[in-house]
C-alpha cells in the first residue's frame, strides 16, 4: 500500500493479530509545493513459519504450526529545493480489520485464540516546512511483530485411544471401534492372580481389548462423616498400580465404582458418610440408597451422598487423565433402593437420578474431562420402560443382561441359562414377557423401545453373564453366543462379561468376536 503523506514519526499504531487486514490511511489535508518529488509512505511484512511435532506414547500427535510476521512502516521524504518553501498538514489514521476469531472445540481438540488491541489515537496532525537542498532520507517510523500459534492434532487423531466423535466409538485412526471385555478388579475373582502385571499379561493374552475396572467406593473413601472428605491412598495406589499395567499392555480402562456391603469395612466407611442414605444389605453386591440419595444435589449441600460420589469421581479423574488409555467412568453400578412401594417411587428414582449424572458429568466438564461417562439406570434391573436419554453426548447408557438366566446356587452362585433361541432373547430385549414356569424372570427390559424412540443414544453392555460352567454346544454356550449375536444386531457399542472363573468356553466365545463385532456394526451403518 502507497499513499501520498508526511508520517509523524512519533505516531502509534493499531495492530490485531489472527486473521487480520491491517491498513493505513494517510490523507492530505492541505499542501503548498512545487516540488516535483512527492513524500510517501510504505508498509511492508515478512512472514516466517515454523512446525513442530510432539508425540506422547504412541497415541497423541500433535502439530504446532507458529507464524511470525513482522510489518514495517517507512516514510520516505525527498527534500525540496531550497527556493521552495512547503507547509503540509497530514492526517494519518491507522486502521485494523480484524476477521471473526471464533473457538473450536472437538471431542479432541482445543483452540483458543487471544487477541491483544493496542489502544491509540486515530489521529494525528503534522505541519512540516521544508527549505533545504534535496536531500533524499528514508527513515523507519515503527517495526511491530505478531506471532500466531495454532496448535491441532496430527491427522485427526484422538488423545484418548477410544472416544465418541459425531456420535460414533471410535479409536485414535478414526475408525469405528467395539469395546470387547471384561469385569476385573476388586470383584469379581476372575484373573485375579495376586499379581497385576501377570493379570494385565492375562488378560492381553485371552484377547481382551477393555476392561472394566472395578473398584469399591467404601474402599476408596474413608470419611469419618457426611461433612469430611478423606480417602484410602493406599487403595487409590493399587488402583494406579493395576491402571498402569492394564494401559501398558494397551488394554483399555473404563474405572467402575461399586458401592456393595460385601466387605463389613467397606460398608462401614460407606455408612459413616453416606449416613442413612445408605443401607446395602450386609454381605451382598447390592448397591441400595434411599431416595433422598438421588434427589439431593451436591448443589444443595456439600453433605450430601451425592456431593460424596461427585468428589470422588473428580478425584479420580485427576489422578488418570493423563493416561491416553483410561477412556471413561462407570459412575454407579446398580444403583437401587432401601424400601420400594410403587411406581411412583420408582419415578422419582428415575428422574433424580438423571439430574444428578447430569451434575455430576458437569462437574467434570467444567475441570476439564471430556472422557465418556456410562450411566447405569435407577432403580436398577427397571430398565428402559420410562427411559429418557442423557443430556451430554457422551454420556453412554449401560445396562446389565441377565435375562433368560439364573443363579444356581442361592444369592452368590454361578449362573446358567433357562432359554439360549435367538427369538425368547429378542423378546427380552423388548417389551414382551419371558417364558413361564422357569427359574428365570419373566420380566422384559424394554431395551428395543428406548432405541426406537431415542436413536442418538448411544447403549452398551456392563456386564451379562456369570456362567462359567458351560461345555461346547450346551444350552450354556449358546445363550453366551447367541446374547453376542443380539449384541452386535443391535448397534451396541461394547460388551463386558462377569465372571468369577476362568472355565468353560466363555473368553473364546467372546474375544473370537472381537474383529467380527466391529465389521459388522460398520456394514450396518457405513453412512454414519
Amino acid at each position: 500500500m502507497v499513499k501520498q503523506g508526511i508520517l509523524l514519526v512519533s505516531a502509534f499504531f493499531t495492530v490485531v493479530v489472527l486473521a487480520s487486514v491491517i491498513g493505513y490511511q494517510v490523507g492530505v489535508a492541505s499542501t503548498t509545493s512545487v516540488a516535483s518529488d512527492a513524500p510517501f509512505v510504505t508498509v511492508t511484512s515478512a512472514s516466517t513459519t515454523s512446525v513442530t511435532r510432539t508425540e506422547i506414547g504412541s497415541v497423541v500427535k500433535i502439530d504446532a504450526s507458529t507464524t511470525t510476521t513482522t510489518f514495517t512502516v517507512t516514510a520516505t521524504t525527498a527534500q525540496l529545493p531550497a527556493t521552495a518553501t512547503t507547509t503540509t498538514t497530514t492526517v494519518v489514521t491507522a486502521t485494523s480489520t480484524a476477521t471473526t476469531t471464533s473457538t473450536t472445540t472437538t471431542p479432541f481438540t482445543k483452540t483458543s485464540t487471544k487477541t491483544i488491541t493496542t489502544t491509540i489515537p486515530t489521529t494525528s496532525t503534522i505541519i512540516t516546512t521544508s527549505t533545504a537542498t534535496k536531500i533524499r532520507t528514508t527513515t523507519t517510523i515503527e517495526t511491530r511483530t505478531t506471532t500466531t500459534t495454532v496448535t491441532t492434532p496430527w491427522s485427526g487423531k484422538t488423545v484418548y485411544a477410544v472416544d465418541i466423535v459425531n456420535g460414533q466409538l471410535v479409536d485414535s485412526s478414526g475408525g469405528r471401534f467395539t469395546m470387547i471385555g471384561v469385569n476385573y478388579g476388586d470383584i469379581p475373582e476372575i484373573f485375579q492372580s495376586g499379581n497385576y502385571a501377570a493379570d494385565a499379561q492375562n488378560i492381553k493374552n485371552a484377547g481382551f481389548n477393555t476392561v472394566k475396572l472395578v473398584k469399591e467406593w467404601g474402599a476408596l473413601e474413608n470419611s469419618l462423616s457426611p461433612a469430611v472428605y478423606t480417602y484410602n491412598y493406599t487403595e487409590l495406589q493399587i488402583m494406579m498400580q493395576q491402571i498402569g499395567n492394564l494401559t501398558q499392555n494397551n488394554i483399555n480402562v473404563v474405572i467402575k465404582l461399586h458401592a456393595d456391603a460385601k466387605i463389613p469395612a467397606h460398608a462401614q466407611n460407606l455408612k459413616r458418610f453416606l449416613g442413612a442414605q445408605y443401607c446395602g444389605p450386609p454381605g451382598t453386591y447390592e448397591s441400595d440408597f434411599s431416595i433422598s440419595f438421588y434427589t439431593t444435589s451436591y448443589l444443595t449441600s456439600g453433605a450430601t451422598g451425592h456431593a460424596h460420589l461427585t468428589n470422588l469421581w473428580l478425584k479420580i479423574s485427576e489422578m488418570t487423565r493423563s493416561n491416553p488409555r483410561v477412556i471413561g467412568f462407570d459412575i454407579l453400578n446398580e444403583p437401587t433402593y432401601c424400601s420400594y412401594t410403587s411406581k411412583y417411587e420408582s419415578g422419582i428414582i428415575h428422574d433424580g437420578w438423571h439430574q444428578r449424572i447430569d451434575e455430576t458429568t458437569q462437574a467434570l466438564r467444567n475441570d476439564g474431562d471430556n472422557r465418556i461417562i456410562f450411566a447405569e439406570e435407577a432403580p436398577s434391573f427397571e430398565y428402559y420402560e420410562r427411559f429418557t436419554p442423557w443430556s451430554d453426548p457422551k454420556i453412554v447408557s449401560s445396562l446389565h443382561w441377565y435375562r433368560a438366566v439364573y443363579r444356581t446356587t442361592s444369592r452368590t452362585g454361578t449362573w446358567a441359562a433357562c432359554w439360549s433361541d435367538p427369538q425368547t432373547l429378542q423378546n427380552y430385549w423388548s417389551n414382551l414377557p419371558g417364558p413361564l414356569g422357569t427359574r428365570c424372570t419373566p420380566d422384559p427390559t424394554w431395551i428395543e423401545q428406548a432405541q426406537q424412540k431415542y436413536p442418538k443414544q448411544l447403549f452398551e453392555i456392563g456386564e451379562f453373564g456369570g456362567i462359567s460352567g458351560n461345555s461346547p454346544g450346551d444350552i450354556n454356550q449358546q445363550w453366551i453366543k447367541n446374547s453376542v449375536a443380539l449384541f452386535q444386531t443391535k448397534g451396541m457399542i461394547g460388551w463386558f462379561y462377569w465372571s468369577s472363573a476362568e472355565t468353560g468356553t466363555w473368553i473364546h466365545d467372546l474375544t473370537a468376536t472381537a474383529t467380527l463385532s466391529t465389521s459388522v456394526k460398520n456394514q450396518q451403518n457405513p453412512a454414519d
